[in-house]
């Protein structure tokens, strides 16, 4: 308790904001009747329960992603979908940054493909065609990607595309960078997270209440088989190393301490981490992964099982 505090306050001295931002996660936290953790070393949060409807983990802390400075928050809810159901949403802004990195990546030397230096969610831009919604508003601020394009109109379908658009104008605004990805059964957020206000940790989990209530109606419905349409021509085989294809894919520091009681958890498991084995990988997207970049895939649109 004691160690935990000291770190606190100083990690306030010399970062203001941290301090703020803490004690606005904590009250939230203690509003929604949630469990609120901080990390043994390190500094962010981790908020156990966090949805009233679905099995959710909310974390705070550094970004884990280049493209995001500074502070994010991290979102993953577990609904039990079909694994083959992998879809993606991210703002326009971020996917037009993504993909000019990519291609000075390609175009510098002699490099043909995107390597797993790149994000993940970079990769997708590569391997996926992105889905046509049609409502020109939401095309201009949201990029859609999917592995089947019917199972994506399905759950980006006109209540969800609306509620995207006004959690844009309410709280993430035009140049935030967001993501929302389904893969592996569950539903993960990615957000920037600068300036912590209680109106973002709302709508966050509101966008993420609907959008898995969505995703659950749309895999019942019609499933969410893969659409070899969906999935660019050569594109898996211009991705190098890949090893991992999810996002929040890394924890926070684990050895967590609550702030309720002081006492120390036990170590986690792996918040937002681990979702899936190379081998796992595998199966889920159609490529061949693992550490040697010899492996060949075996093209682009496998089926999986």
């Amino acid at each position: 308790m004691f160690e935990a505090l000291t770190r606190l306050l100083r990690e306030s001295r010399l970062r203001p904001w941290i301090s703020r931002d803490t004690r606005l996660l904590r009250d939230w936290a203690r509003d929604r009747g949630a469990v609120y953790k901080v990390p043994r070393q390190g500094h962010g949060c981790v908020i156990e329960n966090c949805s009233r409807h679905f099995p959710a983990r909310l974390e705070w802390g550094d970004s884990q992603r280049d493209y995001i400075r500074g502070a994010e928050l991290r979102l993953r809810l577990e609904l039990g979908l079909p694994e083959s159901f992998e879809a993606l949403v991210m703002t326009r802004t971020l996917a037009e940054r993504l993909e000019q990195q990519a291609f000075k990546q390609l175009t510098r030397g002699t490099q043909t493909g995107i390597d797993a230096s790149m994000p993940e969610e970079a990769r997708w831009l590569a391997m996926f065609e992105p889905v046509a919604i049609d409502d020109p508003e939401f095309s201009h601020h949201f990029v859609l990607l999917a592995a089947s394009k019917t199972a994506a109109r399905a759950w980006i379908d006109a209540d969800m595309v609306a509620r995207l658009l006004r959690a844009r104008d309410k709280w993430l605004g035009n140049d935030t960078a967001f993501v929302m990805m389904a893969l592996r059964g569950r539903l993960m957020l990615r957000v920037e997270a600068r300036h912590l206000e209680e109106t973002a940790l709302d709508g966050l989990c509101l966008v993420a209440e609907s959008a898995a209530s969505h995703a659950q109606q749309a895999t019942r419905r019609g499933g969410a088989r893969v659409d070899p349409a969906a999935v660019r021509r050569g594109a898996v085989s211009n991705i190098q190393g890949v090893t991992h294809l999810s996002s929040l894919d890394e924890p926070l520091p684990t050895g967590e301490v609550s702030d309720g009681d002081a006492t120390a958890m036990s170590p986690d498991p792996g918040p937002l981490s681990n979702l899936m084995t190379p081998t796992e990988l595998g199966d889920a997207t159609g490529m061949v992964t693992g550490d040697s970049l010899d492996r060949q895939p075996d093209g682009p649109g496998r089926q999986r099982r």
